[in-house]
This record gives structure tokens, sequence and C-alpha cells, in this order.
């Protein structure tokens, strides 16, 4: 028969809502096409068969499968964790430079109720590391990276966010809030991310043979006629007619990324905040931008935005100055 009975794949992106830290990808694989033998034999005067010979098949058979990629993001180090030693010692008025590692928390008696009490004018370091796990499963006649997979990390390196609407300033006069990407991790001169990549990869190839007594992965027999894989069972029933792979492979290719975004001074510096900076709350969010995907036969995916990692809200009232004059 000319064409096999076609498959259904999926083209999506599922649990693709704001709030999901994990995003599922779906698309159809490269097309690859097989020529194919089939078995025929000679019949004697009693129809009894002899003298099996590999025949050419009349028909090209297109290999397609589904690829996949999942998506997994998570706080490794939240800022909660890493303030709370600053903020435990504020609560029990510690007076040591040593005792504020990340922030200067004020130690005032009418601040112990508030999570994030700050004054204006001391440092208050960015901090926080999160990872992002990539994994693609996909269908190819390379055991070679994949270009897919690559993309996909670049993707999700550009997406990543820090942003504080804390005003931080290099001179004393001016002050700026902060938005720290791959593309602009430079504040006042010093680098506030490191990016670190670690990948694995399997690769599988997708058994087929012509020996009629091999194996052949299920994957080939549900493009081959022949075969209940493929609907096609009765051409093997009622006329002995079966294909098999002539040459060529397939391989599952998995590759694993693991991508960690440390948010830090790199050399420890303190970036100190701007003194006049108004009194009320100032949120820091960590976040993941929405972005597509351009290329290659997944071009057109678009994966949503994480809304937010991590957040927390830091209630500015009061400067320095104000303990300058005390």
């Amino acid at each position: 028969m000319p064409p096999v009975a076609s498959r259904n794949f999926k083209r999506v992106v599922e649990r693709n809502q704001g709030t999901s830290f994990e995003r599922d990808l779906f698309w159809i694989s490269d097309p690859y096409r097989f020529d194919v033998i089939r078995w025929m034999t000679h019949l004697d005067e009693n129809d009894r068969e002899y003298n099996w010979t590999k025949v050419d098949g009349q028909y090209e058979r297109i290999f397609t499968q589904q690829n996949t990629a999942d998506i997994k993001w998570a706080v490794k180090e939240g800022m909660k964790d890493i303030y709370q030693s600053d903020r435990d010692n504020a609560r029990e008025k510690k007076q040591g430079k040593s005792d504020y590692r990340n922030v200067v928390f004020p130690t005032d008696k009418e601040f112990r109720g508030v999570e994030y009490p700050f004054k204006s004018g001391y440092y208050f370091n960015p901090r926080g590391e999160y990872t992002v796990t990539v994994k693609t499963v996909q269908y190819k006649n390379s055991a070679d990276d994949t270009d897919e997979h690559r993309e996909l990390i670049d993707k999700l390196k550009n997406a990543f966010y820090y942003k504080s609407d804390l005003l931080y300033t290099r001179d004393g006069r001016n002050g700026q809030s902060l938005y720290i990407t791959n593309q602009n991790s430079d504040v006042f001169g010093i680098d506030m991310l490191d990016i670190q990549t670690n990948t694995d990869k399997d690769v599988e190839i997708l058994e087929h043979t012509t020996d009629t007594d091999g194996e052949t992965h299920r994957f080939f027999k549900e493009i081959l006629e022949g075969y209940s894989e493929s609907n096609t069972l009765d051409s093997k029933t009622n006329f002995k007619y079966r294909e098999y792979i002539k040459s060529g492979n397939i391989y599952k290719v998995t590759e694993t990324t693991v991508i960690t975004f440390k948010v830090a001074s790199s050399a420890g510096q303190k970036l100190y905040t701007f003194a006049n900076m108004k009194n009320g709350n100032y949120l820091i969010n960590v976040g993941v931008n929405r972005f597509s995907l351009d290329n290659y036969r997944y071009a057109g995916l678009n994966v949503n935005k994480v809304d937010s990692l991590e957040n927390i809200t830091v209630k500015v009232k009061g400067s320095m100055y104000d303990d300058l004059n005390n």
C-alpha cells in the first residue's frame, strides 16, 4: 500500500500557566525516509515454499516520532533563607559588621513585627540561587548533540531575571532599581549573575533487522506494512507481505542540562541603597520571561513566563541619617 496510516503526535506546550514551575513541550520530529525490503518466496507444483529472497519494497516509508522537552525550575537557595541570619541578628540587636553579611536590617524595636524592614542608605546585597533542569528526548538520524537542545538552553538562560524595586546608588546622588539578566548582569561595574551549566547525554539506537527472526523496534513497526503496530497485519496474514528497514538508523537522543543561576556579587562587594529613597514597600522578585522558539521543527512554540520563582517585600522606613543623628 502506498501510505501507511499516519499517527497522531502533539505539538503544544502544557502546564504553561504563569504559576507553574514546570513546562512540557511536544513537537513532531524531523521526517526521515527509509527504503524497505520484503521477503518473497517461490512455490513448487505442490504450493510448497522454497528459496525465500529479499526484494526491494515498492514505496519509501517516512519515520516521524514524538519529541519532547521537560522544563523544571527550582529555588536552590532562596532569599528567605539567605537573609534569615541577618534578620535574626537584628532582632537580637547585634551591632557588629560581621553580623550583617548580606543586608543591614534595623535593630529598632518598632520593626520587630516587620518581616523585612530596612532603612535606606545601608547596603542590601542581591542574593539567591536558582536552577532549571531541561530534558529533551528527540529522534534523530544522528547521535550528535542537538541544535534544538542548544537553542532551548540559550532561551532559558536569557529568560531568567532578578528585579528589585529598591533604589541603589553608585555615587550617593542618584538611585536606580535593578533588573538583572543574562544580557545585562552588570551593576555599577560589578557582575551580579553567574550562570553555570552541566549536561548529560544518553543515546539509544532503535533496533531493526532484515532477519525475519530478528528484533525491530515498535516505532519502526508503526510505519512499516505487515504489522499490528501499523494496523496493517492483514498484509502479513493474507498475503505474507511484511516490510523491513533496508538501511539507515534512528537514534533516541536524550539530553539533560541543569542551569544554575547565582545572584551575588562576583567579588563580595556591597551594594548600597539610595539614602533618599522614599518610605514604602519595595518588591524584590525573581522570575522567568516568556519566550518563543524560533527554529527547527518546534518553531512557533511559546513558553509562557513564570510569574515568580520567589519574591519578598521590603518595608523601607527612615534612612541611615536617622541613626547618624541619634
